[in-house]
């Protein structure tokens, strides 16, 4: 999946306020389409973040961040997450609940949050901290996610590629987003609303512009 958008953000803008969000795309795979007839939403089978975040303090400084959460996988019949069942079963989270793969790129921080019941919110962070998206102008950016491969398990060979007005800031040939227990998972729909779980701390604007999805790298 090769992903492209403009986007522009008012000279005010502060972001959300919290070290997260907004979620400007969001994407969700076959299986999760399906269990939740056409709308996804709460927890995912690989729910797929392309976001921004803002810096806490002054000037605000906007990065790109990505992030992958799959709370439905998280595999408790070991014990309460988090666990690594890497070396035990393929019908796990790929996310931190269940550990991290050897040769797997796991991300910059990670989370999992009980959320009660049995459930967990399973999540991996790609905070790019090097990059800037300027306010105040266009920015062109971009992300490419291919799928690992899957033969008696899953291998950490998946792509992940982030541009941000044609510099790459962001490269990883060691992504896993799925196990043997779904060998063909693939990425299904896309939701484009700009997020704040929390609410906006203020008024601020910001506008998508040429928003293309392709199901090919067409960068390179």
């Amino acid at each position: 999946m090769f992903v492209r958008a403009y986007m522009y953000f008012e000279e005010g803008w502060v972001g959300s306020g919290v070290a997260y969000h907004p979620h400007m795309f969001t994407f969700y795979p076959d299986d999760h389409v399906a269990a939740d007839g056409g709308w996804p939403s709460g927890l995912g089978f690989l729910t797929t973040y392309l976001s921004v975040r803002s810096e806490l303090t002054t000037p605000y400084i906007i990065r790109p961040f990505f992030a992958l959460q799959d709370g439905r996988r998280v595999n408790t019949d070991y014990g309460d997450p988090p666990m690594d069942l890497t070396k035990i079963t393929e019908y796990r989270s790929v996310n931190h609940c269940n550990g991290c793969a050897a040769g797997q790129d796991c991300g910059t921080s990670r989370g999992c949050d009980n959320w009660g019941g049995g459930n967990y919110y399973s999540i991996n962070y790609w905070r790019i901290t090097d990059a800037e998206i300027p306010k105040g102008e266009w920015a062109k950016c971009e992300w490419y996610v291919k799928m690992n491969t899957v033969d008696s398990v899953g291998r950490p060979d998946g792509i992940l590629r982030i541009w941000v007005n044609d510099n790459i800031v962001y490269n990883s040939d060691r992504m896993l987003y799925r196990t043997a227990q779904n060998p063909k998972q693939a990425i299904k729909q896309v939701k484009i609303t700009p997020y704040i779980g929390v609410g906006s701390p203020k008024d601020q604007t910001m506008w998508i512009d040429d928003f293309v999805v392709y199901d090919y790298n067409v960068k390179n």
